[in-house]
């Protein structure tokens, strides 16, 4: 599961409600975090501190933990929690001023029955394909409609 805040100034946007999605799709694919959302949200704040980024990306990503290359779940395995923070860079300028080209998609992304729109997994494979061939045709994103 993963996923992305921004800081602006050092302050990190909706941050709660990250944090209160990242843990309900955890709960969805049976992954128990040791840790509170209050100490997530601690241990969020003083690794941007740490890195000195008043504008940054941050990427939180879970995962069950280091397991066998099996489909059965180890619940005496702990999952791993990573927090990587990267300085935002802006699109140029020209971008706000004239906008971009935006590719819209009919497809859907493959959706396993019973799990919300709203779980973010790191199955991204069909969002790797619409940006490339978004790209491909001289668009800036492509957006599933």
């Amino acid at each position: 599961m993963f996923e992305t805040l921004r800081a602006s100034n050092g302050q990190i946007f909706y941050i709660e409600q990250h944090i209160d999605r990242l843990f309900d799709s955890l709960q969805q694919v049976l992954i128990e975090l040791p840790m509170t959302r209050l100490e997530l949200t601690n241990v969020i704040k003083e690794t941007l501190a740490r890195n000195k980024y008043k504008n940054a990306i941050i990427r939180l990503m879970v995962t069950r933990g280091d397991t066998e290359s099996n489909i059965q779940i180890d619940s005496k395995i702990h999952p791993t929690l990573v927090i990587n923070i990267r300085p935002f860079t802006p699109l140029p300028k020209v971008a706000y001023k004239k906008g971009i080209r935006v590719m819209l998609f009919q497809e859907r992304a493959n959706l396993v029955n019973g799990l919300s729109l709203r779980l973010k997994s790191c199955n991204y494979l069909s969002n790797i394909l619409i940006k490339e061939l978004s790209n491909k045709k001289n668009y800036t994103e492509g957006i599933v409609v």
